[in-house]
C-alpha cells in the first residue's frame, strides 16, 4: 500500500509488524488467541504515532512520544475513513467482574472468559473513544480490534457476558487489531486489506 493511500500514521512493513502484533496477542484473553489464529488476513501495517518515528523498528524503547500526538493520530487513523457504525474493543488486561468502580469509567464492557472487554462507537465523542484505546488496559499488553459493526450487532451488551460462539463470530469481524509500541508510547495497526485505511 502506498503511503499516499493511509489516512493517518505512518505505512509500516506487515511481514515486520505481524510478529510484534502476534507477541501483544499472545499475552491477551480469548478474543486475542481467536484473532491471532487468523493473523494472516491483516495485511496493511501502520503506525499510528507522528509520521517521524516511522523508521520500520517497533521495540519497547521510548520515544518521547506525546500522549495527544499518538492519540490524535489513533484517532484519525479510527474516525477518518473508518466504519461507519462500527466499534473499538479492549480487552482489560487489569480488571475482573465485580471490581468496585468498574461502571465508573466512560463507556461499556462484557465479560469475556472472566475477563472485561471494553468498547466504544467509532463515531461516538472522540472522548470516549481516546479513553477506550488509551486506558481501557494497562497497555502491557493492550489488544485492541476494529470492527465495522456496532458492539450491540456484535451480541455484546453492557455488563453481560459473552459466549465463545460470540466471541468466535467477533474474531471473524475483526477489520484491524491495534497494539501498543514504543513503551507504550504509540500504536501498531495491522488491517485487513478491505478495511478503509
Amino acid at each position: 500500500m502506498s503511503e499516499s493511500s493511509h489516512r493517518a500514521g505512518a505505512p509500516l512493513d506487515a511481514a515486520a509488524a505481524r510478529p510484534w502484533v502476534q507477541r501483544s496477542l499472545a499475552q491477551g484473553a480469548l478474543l486475542s488467541h481467536a484473532v491471532a489464529a487468523e493473523i494472516e488476513r491483516f495485511v496493511v501495517a501502520t503506525l499510528l504515532a507522528p509520521a517521524r518515528y516511522g523508521d520500520g523498528v517497533l521495540d519497547d524503547v521510548g520515544r518521547g512520544i506525546r500522549a495527544e500526538e499518538a492519540d490524535a493520530t489513533a484517532l484519525a487513523y479510527l474516525t477518518t475513513g473508518g466504519p461507519g457504525g462500527g466499534c473499538l474493543l479492549v480487552e482489560d488486561d487489569l480488571a475482573r467482574p465485580g471490581d468496585p468502580g468498574l461502571g465508573d469509567h466512560p463507556g461499556h464492557y462484557s465479560v469475556v472468559d472472566g475477563r472485561i472487554l471494553r468498547w466504544a462507537d467509532l463515531d461516538g465523542a472522540r472522548e470516549q473513544l481516546s479513553w477506550t484505546l488509551r486506558a481501557g488496559s494497562s497497555r502491557f499488553p493492550l489488544n485492541a480490534f476494529v470492527l465495522p459493526v456496532s458492539a450491540s450487532w456484535a451480541g455484546l451488551m453492557p455488563g453481560a457476558e459473552v459466549g465463545d460462539a460470540v466471541v468466535d463470530a467477533i474474531a471473524r469481524q475483526v477489520v484491524a487489531v491495534i497494539v501498543s509500541v514504543f513503551d507504550a508510547e504509540a500504536y501498531v495497526a495491522l488491517a485487513e486489506d478491505r478495511a478503509p485505511w
